[in-house]
């Protein structure tokens, strides 16, 4: 989480103090007119406002993909959590306890019903 908040600090600043240093660099001149102004035409070239045009941007370049696959399944965390902890708990404790039980019966049956093992360490 630290790493993720770092890094969009990273962004904002960056975005803050580099769009400056462009500006100044490709010389924007802050009385031109933009085509929304010039060539309006309520199609191609329509007046928005800037969270619109911030979400545009936003969605366009960041992509949707890793910021909605990530933040989705929010609302479901607790709920999956207090369903299937319980049920994992039961069906876990079942399984072991059948493994368990398996395996006490298979040393039994093999201890009872099997020849002891020839010794082979003796050099005799």
């Amino acid at each position: 989480m630290i790493s993720f908040l770092i890094a969009l600090a990273t962004l904002i600043l960056g975005y803050i103090f580099y769009s400056k240093i462009v500006s100044r660099i490709a010389g924007q001149d802050p009385a031109r007119k933009t085509p929304v102004h010039t060539m309006a035409d309520g199609v191609d070239y329509v007046r928005l406002p800037s969270w619109k045009i911030f979400l545009i941007q936003f969605l366009n370049i960041a992509g949707l993909g890793p910021i909605f696959g990530a933040i989705m399944p929010l609302p479901f965390v607790i709920p999956a959590i207090l369903t299937f902890s319980p049920v994992v708990r039961v069906t876990s404790t079942a399984h072991s306890l059948g493994n368990v039980s398996v395996v006490m019966i298979a040393f039994a049956a093999a201890s009872e019903f099997s020849e002891p093992l020839p010794n082979f360490d003796n050099d005799s």
